[in-house]
């Protein structure tokens, strides 16, 4: 059975749509997520404080507001073929217990929380998790995993990851739910990674 890896911001969880949406009410801008060209915000004027703000406030003030990207029956049958867990950075987080709390209680209510949630340092490090399959968003990841030669991962495309170039081993794909058919239809036919 392989492991796989699942991100949360934006690849299972739509938050910057809500980071971006009170960043422009505060500043009377009018960011879209199709303006975000860098990992580090650029292509707004969002600086790397006002977002970490920002980002506590979607998690503390309007959980219930962040929507759930992915089928929850499709990851439920995923589930019988590779062990998932939910991975997610939280190192640069300020209040990053409380966003936590409010994660967990995301996850209970969409039904997930089977998952084991998995919290790390920074998004460079996911790549040191042992994990066979990634699914996420980070160009970082990316970088690192394509490096590594010796892992998958499911890029989910973003504006912020479009100068990603796919490799042997990663390739990009619309959304997670894409991703997750592609491993379905793999484990079905027996081709899908083995874990070692």
């Amino acid at each position: 059975m392989g492991r796989i890896s699942l991100d949360v911001d934006d690849t299972i969880a739509g938050v910057w749509e809500h980071v971006l949406g009170l960043h422009n009410a505060q500043n009377s801008t009018q960011f879209g997520l199709a303006d975000v060209r860098g990992w580090n915000w650029e292509g707004t004027n969002l600086t790397t404080e006002q977002f970490y703000l920002l980002y506590n406030r979607v998690w503390l003030d309007m959980t219930h507001r962040i929507e759930l990207l992915i089928d929850k029956k499709l990851l439920l049958k995923l589930a019988r073929h590779y062990e998932i867990d939910i991975v997610t950075s939280r190192g640069k987080v300020p209040q990053a217990e409380a966003t936590i709390a409010l994660l967990r209680k995301w996850l209970t209510k969409n039904g997930i929380s089977r998952f084991r949630l998995v919290i790390t340092d920074d998004n460079s490090g996911k790549d040191a998790l042992g994990y066979d399959i990634y699914i996420d968003d980070s160009p970082v990841l990316a970088d690192a995993i394509s490096k590594s030669g010796r892992k998958m991962m499911f890029l989910v495309d973003q504006a912020y990851n479009r100068d990603v170039e796919d490799s042997k081993n990663v390739k990009r794909v619309a959304d997670a739910n894409e991703a997750l058919r592609a491993l379905a239809e793999m484990a079905e036919s027996g081709s899908g990674p083995k874990h070692k």
